[in-house]
């Protein structure tokens, strides 16, 4: 079966789409599927994340409405050539800016689509996909504008976690104490330079020493704020850039300070205790439903208008609350295995050969 992902990555979307989609492809691939990517040709250094396994990255030029985000027809007719160049089965689409012209357009070619969500998809039309999946919780809770026959995948049970997440989660037993002190700060591979000021701030509030871990996509978003976190001087913080190993620092954490987007499944398989930043409008569902649950605690930065002394006295409850982060994390664990892509993969294959 031969499958083409369509998805993109840079700093004003983040990686998330292209990581999930890269760890579906490789499972796909070790089924025995042949797997292509269509990318934007600004991707070039997010496509290094598919070139880096061995995947064949093929590149469109820059149709994209500037206002709307959506991306023009141009773009899904240089992917449909491409698809039938190479006798595609599945175009698989993981993208903001694909409206219902654009997947229309895929869906009435001899292709079968498949379509990976966001957390605005009960206002998009999906009639045109014969297979869909949104691993957000609360997922199964929207209305979705799909046919009948359309394959549906919905909540974090289906959450594509690299296949180290898995291994970490086998041997763990997390242990919480009073005077745990490690914190993992990771907000994605987007731009997320207005955040870490209020993040740093916090940080200078709290007078017990801790140990920070920032994950980055590049360093230099942090360096850029150099004379404030010089001044932190009762703290140890590292930043690491381009992290392969996730499972090994989160495992490490006691406590995370992160965004709402895929991470959130990650951390919830590792059970590891979460304070959710929200900064992107799809984040709201899957940070309102953890939050509800008890899995994490969510804060509203929307606007960037969190006040860093919040963030700091929200710390201080946590980490002085051992039962809270223990029930934290035995929910968080629960709502995800990490067999997600295995179960994802198995459907696109029983896709493919009907």
């Amino acid at each position: 079966m031969n499958l083409l992902f369509r998805c993109d990555g840079n700093l004003k979307i983040g990686i998330g789409h292209v990581m999930r989609c890269k760890t579906l492809a490789i499972v796909m691939r070790n089924l025995g599927c042949n797997v292509i990517w269509v990318m934007q040709n600004r991707s070039d250094e997010f496509a290094e994340e598919l070139l880096s396994v061995g995947f064949t990255v093929h590149y469109v030029d820059h149709y994209e409405n500037f206002v709307t985000g959506d991306l023009m027809l141009e773009d899904a007719k240089e992917t449909v050539m491409i698809a039938e160049k190479y006798q595609v089965d599945i175009v698989v689409v993981d993208h903001y800016g694909a409206n219902s012209d654009y997947l229309n357009f895929i869906g009435s070619r001899d292709l079968k689509l498949a379509v990976i969500g966001l957390g605005g998809d009960s206002s998009r039309d999906l009639r045109s996909a014969d297979w869909f999946l949104n691993q957000n919780l609360g997922a199964s809770k929207l209305d979705y504008q799909v046919r009948s026959d359309c394959v549906c995948l919905l909540g974090p049970t289906y959450a594509l976690l690299r296949k180290q997440f898995v291994e970490a989660r086998t041997d763990l037993t997390r242990k919480f104490n009073r005077d745990d002190n490690r914190i993992l700060v990771t907000l994605g591979g987007g731009d997320m330079t207005y955040h870490y000021p209020m993040i740093l701030e916090a940080f200078m509030f709290l007078d017990i020493g801790l140990d920070v871990r920032f994950i980055v996509r590049r360093s230099d978003s942090l360096e850029l704020f150099s004379t404030q976190m010089s001044s932190i001087n009762q703290h140890k913080i590292t930043i690491l850039e381009n992290v392969e190993d996730m499972a090994s620092h989160m495992v490490w954490a006691d406590l995370s300070i992160n965004a709402g987007g895929s991470t959130c499944w990650e951390l919830s398989c590792l059970g590891l205790p979460m304070i959710i930043l929200v900064v992107s409008d799809d984040q709201i569902l899957s940070a309102q439903e953890l939050h509800g649950q008890g899995c994490g605690i969510a804060l509203d930065n929307l606007d960037s208008s969190l006040r860093s002394r919040d963030l700091c006295n929200l710390l201080i409850k946590l980490i002085a609350n051992i039962q809270q982060r223990s029930e934290m994390s035995l929910r968080s664990k629960s709502l995800v295995d990490g067999n997600g892509a295995t179960r994802v993969a198995e459907s696109l294959m029983s896709l493919g050969s009907n």
